[in-house]
């Protein structure tokens, strides 16, 4: 089991409005992710600011995506609180050019 920081988005993840979400990451943390993915591990514990807020379910294997393909379906599943895809861009002092890791989940009661 894995865990993961929603510390900026601690509402919209306990709301359960937020089914995905996006990370700067290096490729080992990558590996590690779809390895848990691959071997059938997909509850990992959410934490924020270092206290334990549920457990999340992978629905599907994570991957790497430029923020220009990231779909606008998933402004809403990042939480809703941005409009449209370059404003979650410009928000979080990214390009459309930079890649990152998507992960894409459901909250487990």
């Amino acid at each position: 089991m894995a865990k993961l920081s929603f510390t900026n988005t601690v509402f919209e993840y306990i709301e359960g409005c937020k089914t995905c979400t996006r990370r700067v990451w290096t490729p080992k943390a990558m590996e590690m992710w779809q390895r848990h993915w691959d071997k059938g591990n997909l509850i990992h514990d959410a934490y924020a600011q270092g206290e334990f807020i549920g457990k999340f379910k992978l629905t599907c294997r994570p991957y790497w995506e430029k923020l220009v393909d990231m779909p606008e379906a998933d402004v809403v599943a990042e939480g809703g609180f941005c409009k449209t895809v370059n404003e979650f861009i410009k928000m979080w002092g990214k390009t459309r050019n930079d890649t990152v890791a998507v992960l894409r989940f459901e909250k487990v009661s």
